[in-house]
C-alpha cells in the first residue's frame, strides 16, 4: 500500500481470476496497493466508519479492513456456507451477508453490529447471488429458485424468516443490488441494465433505468451520490471499472484500466473525505 493511500478516497476492487483485491484512488484510478491472501473474494461492502468487508468464498469467511490498512481487523466465520455478498444496514451496524450452501438452500446470515456470530435465514435461492440492505433495514436478495427461475426475497427488519419479493420487471440474468439512498437498484448482468425500483410492501417497482454503454456489466457495481461504478470483465472494457452517470446512464465518463485487472467483480468505495 502506498504511504498516500490513507488520506485519498479509495475504490476497493475484487478480481475473481486473479483472487486479490486492488485499491485504485477515487476517481483519479491510480493503483494504491494490492490485498492477498484470499482464495476466492467476491462482494464488498462499507460501514459508517468507512471500514471495508470483503467476503472470501471458499474461505468461508468476511474480512473487515481499515481505510487504507493492510491486514484485516476483523474476521468473521460463516463456517457451513460460502458467502458472496455483503450489506451493511446503516441504522444499526448490522452485516447481512448472501450465503451459498453446496448441499442446501441460500441463506441470509446477518451478524450483529457486525460481530460474532451470524443469525441465519433460510431462503429457497439455490445459488443467492447479491443482496442489499433498503432503507428500511429490510435486506433484499435475489438468485435462482431452485437453479432455473430467476427470484427474490425479503427479510423484513426484526422478522424470523424471509417473504417472496417480487419485481414487475423481467430480468434476463441476476445482477447486483444496492440501495441507492431512494430506491433499489437491481442490475441485469446479460443486458447491462440497472432498473430502479421503488419498493411497496413485498414488491419492487419499477420507476426507471440505467443503462450502461461500452458492455457495462452490472455484477457487484456500487453507487456513491450520481456515479455508479461497474467492474466489467464483458465487452469492449473488459478488465476494467466502468464509471457512469446515475441515473443516466449511456457512455462511462471514466474507465479505470490496469494490467492487473483479469476479471473484476466486487466494488466498494471508502471515503477519507468522510472519516
Amino acid at each position: 500500500m502506498l504511504p498516500e493511500a490513507k488520506s485519498k478516497d479509495l475504490l476497493y476492487v475484487s478480481d475473481f481470476d486473479t483472487n486479490d483485491v486492488y485499491i485504485f484512488s477515487y476517481p483519479q484510478g491510480k493503483l494504491e496497493g494490492t490485498l492477498t491472501g484470499f482464495k476466492s473474494p467476491l462482494g464488498e461492502c462499507v460501514d459508517k466508519n468507512n471500514d471495508v468487508f470483503i467476503t472470501d468464498e471458499l474461505e468461508s469467511e468476511i474480512f473487515e479492513y481499515a481505510h487504507g490498512g493492510t491486514h484485516p481487523i476483523a474476521t468473521l466465520r460463516e463456517l457451513r456456507y460460502d458467502p458472496r455478498d455483503c450489506s451493511i444496514d446503516p441504522t444499526t451496524g448490522n452485516l447481512a451477508v448472501v450465503n451459498n450452501a453446496v448441499y442446501s438452500d441460500a441463506s441470509i446470515g446477518v451478524f450483529l453490529q457486525a460481530r460474532g456470530k451470524a443469525l441465519q435465514y433460510a431462503t429457497d435461492l439455490k445459488p443467492a447471488f447479491f443482496g442489499s440492505y433498503d432503507g428500511q433495514g429490510d435486506v433484499i436478495v435475489g438468485g435462482w429458485v431452485n437453479g432455473s427461475a430467476l427470484g427474490s426475497v425479503e427479510l423484513k427488519k426484526g422478522a424470523k424468516s424471509v417473504r417472496a419479493f417480487t419485481l414487475n420487471e423481467s430480468l434476463s440474468y441476476p445482477g447486483g443490488i444496492k440501495w441507492d439512498g431512494k430506491h433499489l437498484a437491481v442490475g441485469d448482468a446479460d443486458t447491462s441494465i440497472v432498473y430502479e425500483f421503488s419498493i411497496k410492501g413485498s414488491a419492487g417497482a419499477e420507476v426507471g433505468e440505467t443503462t450502461l454503454g461500452g458492455g457495462g456489466y452490472p455484477e457487484d457495481f456500487c453507487i456513491y451520490g450520481s456515479q455508479l461504478i461497474a467492474p466489467t470483465w464483458f465487452g469492449s472494457f473488459s478488465g476494467a471499472v466502468l464509471l457512469y452517470n446515475y441515473p443516466a446512464g449511456g457512455s462511462p465518463t471514466k474507465t479505470i484500466q490496469n494490467s492487473a485487472l483479469e476479471y473484476p467483480f466486487g466494488a466498494a468505495l471508502s471515503l477519507h473525505s468522510a472519516l
